[in-house]
């Protein structure tokens, strides 16, 4: 699996998580950890970086969210963009620990 794919599987537990942590189960502990856990991750890049993954990779509606859409709002151009989701998806892993080819 790639890093982009495994770092994908991570924000899709998030944003599920996100929307089931006040239900107050057995495995709410679990989710609002990791929840918590992605948010700090992310809140150590910096402060652009930080703009890609939210708005791309954490958000809601990220599901029907394109690149090119998160790019153009950023008013950024679309290789700056991949420079720093790659920069940033690397400090997430990293973080993560989690092991995989290059993004």
């Amino acid at each position: 699996m790639s890093l982009k794919h495994a770092l994908n599987a991570y924000f899709d537990k998030y944003r599920l998580f996100k929307t089931l942590i006040d239900i107050g189960d057995d495995e709410n502990q679990a989710r609002r950890e990791l929840v918590e856990k992605i948010d700090s991750i992310v809140g150590m890049l910096p402060i652009a970086e930080q703009n890609i993954i939210r708005e791309r990779y954490l958000h809601p509606e990220a599901d029907y969210r394109h690149d090119y859409e998160v790019y153009t709002s950023l008013d950024i151009s679309r290789g700056l963009y991949v420079t720093r989701r790659d920069k940033a998806f690397t400090f997430i892993a990293v973080h993560l620990a989690i092991g995989g080819e290059a993004v």
